[in-house]
């Protein structure tokens, strides 16, 4: 399974899932190439923003978070924004930036 993420979230470690082409079809990086802080540099330097990892995590599925956690999670994103979600797009906002204190926490 594979996941999409942004070249500013690569670990060292991380395999690529798919081969990273340019616009004109030349392959920068090969499937399955271990990725290195060399590599996110690289893919910075050609204007490439996201790529596939292999994603071995229980199906893709989020984490699971105590009540505790996500309380405080709740709390800390409450003091960095102050408008409340209008529509489906914002709340999907809101949900991502939960996660993404979560994972900080």
């Amino acid at each position: 399974m594979s996941r999409l993420i942004s070249v500013d979230e690569i670990k060292d470690g991380m395999i690529l899932a798919e081969a990273i082409q340019n616009r004109f079809g030349h392959t920068l990086l090969g499937a399955n190439v271990k990725l290195e802080e060399k590599h996110v540099r690289f893919l910075k330097s050609c204007g490439i923003q996201t790529i596939y990892i292999v994603d071995d995590s229980e199906n893709g599925s989020k984490k699971e978070y105590d009540d505790q956690a996500l309380e405080k999670a709740k709390s800390i994103l409450s003091q960095r924004i102050n408008w409340k979600p209008k529509n489906d797009y914002e709340e999907e906002l809101i949900e991502l930036a939960t996660q993404h204190i979560l994972e900080k926490i």
